[in-house]
């Protein structure tokens, strides 16, 4: 499921995927993309929306910083911890 927009003008969203069960004996690893994040508001190949056009000024992305590490998933047997950032400010026009 994706996310809502970040923001009306020049946002992101994404969606994430988690492990259920890690690999074991000979099976197979999962190696798939974890987490997507595509830019919204315009999406890819739109148009920018009117109300954006005046927002059309150079900046450089901008990240939060990191959350905590997430517990284990597993007592043993592997298992797997996270920790994720997100985009607050994407990159305008060449920034």
């Amino acid at each position: 499921l994706w996310s809502d927009c970040s923001c009306e003008c020049f946002g992101i969203k994404e969606r994430s995927k988690r492990i259920v069960r890690n690999a074991k004996g000979d099976g197979k690893p999962c190696n798939a993309t974890m987490k997507e994040v595509f830019p919204c508001n315009p999406g890819t190949e739109e148009e920018v929306p009117e109300k954006c056009l005046s927002s059309l000024q150079a900046g450089d992305c901008e990240l939060s910083a990191w959350t905590e590490w997430t517990d284990c998933s597993a007592s043993c047997d592997g298992g797997q911890r996270e920790r994720e950032r997100s985009v607050e400010t994407p990159n305008l026009k060449g920034g």
